[in-house]
């Protein structure tokens, strides 16, 4: 039987290794990563004494932490997009469909379903499939968990910048890795072209150009379908082509 010791010697390491990865690491995914490491880390604690001393309490804190740290993914890659997504020279104004390399014998697939690219894509691609959380299956409507094993035999991936929040990002890039063309797209996505070099090829987001506005429709109460006269969609280069696997940025 495993010690109460040994889970708290554990919880220690994992605690002290994303410790150091917050105070000596410089980017934002990885200081990210380093934070919910942390959060885990209290999350065996709470477990291990709630196991050592027969009650559910420490199971009842955890499930406080987990709904803290959904919260935190959301507001935290919000205050990062306020800081990056500023107009700059590099960015590229207008649709995604403007700036994407898509081509007639294209297998393209698309996790998240963003209702207005679906038809012009399949005007220009031999196949076009969406993975989304549905029950209604067919050949062009996949079951989500089903993206990683079919993004392999794509040649276009785009990819909701919602896996970031989720946790879905890492093994959906590892399953994009040969795609000519890897596209991580929606308002959520941070322009920050550093953070995904040699992952991703295209970033697809927008640029806020009335704060003030967005701010009184989030007053209101509204969201994105109000935002379309205040902000810009825009697109950052980040390479015109992946090379190797994917890596995970320093």
């Amino acid at each position: 039987m495993v010690s109460l010791n040994s889970y708290l010697i554990l919880s220690a390491l994992l605690f002290s290794i994303g410790a150091i990865g917050v105070f000596t690491r410089r980017n934002a995914l990885i200081i990210y990563m380093c934070i919910e490491l942390m959060l885990n880390a209290v999350n065996l604690t709470f477990v291990a004494f709630s196991k050592y001393l027969g009650n559910m309490d420490g199971h009842v804190f955890v499930f406080m932490i987990m709904t803290v740290a959904a919260a935190e993914a959301a507001v935290g890659l919000a205050c990062a997009n306020a800081v990056l997504n500023a107009e700059r020279p590099a960015l590229l104004h207008g649709d995604i469909l403007d700036h994407l390399d898509l081509r007639a014998g294209d297998d393209v697939g698309m996790v998240g379903h963003f209702g207005p690219l679906v038809g012009p894509i399949r005007k220009r691609v031999r196949s076009l499939t969406v993975f989304e959380r549905t029950e209604l299956a067919s050949d062009d409507l996949r079951p989500q968990q089903e993206a990683v094993h079919r993004l392999p035999q794509c040649q276009v991936a785009l990819i909701t910048a919602t896996s970031m929040i989720n946790h879905t990002l890492g093994p959906l890039l590892q399953a994009a890795r040969n795609c000519r063309e890897v596209v991580l797209l929606g308002a959520s996505t941070p322009l920050l072209a550093e953070a995904f070099r040699d992952d991703v090829t295209l970033l697809s987001g927008v640029v806020v150009s009335a704060p003030q506005e967005v701010l009184r429709v989030v007053s209101e109460g509204g969201g994105m379908r109000q935002f379309g006269p205040y902000v810009r969609k825009v697109t950052l280069r980040v390479s015109s082509r992946l090379s190797g696997a994917v890596r995970m940025p320093t």
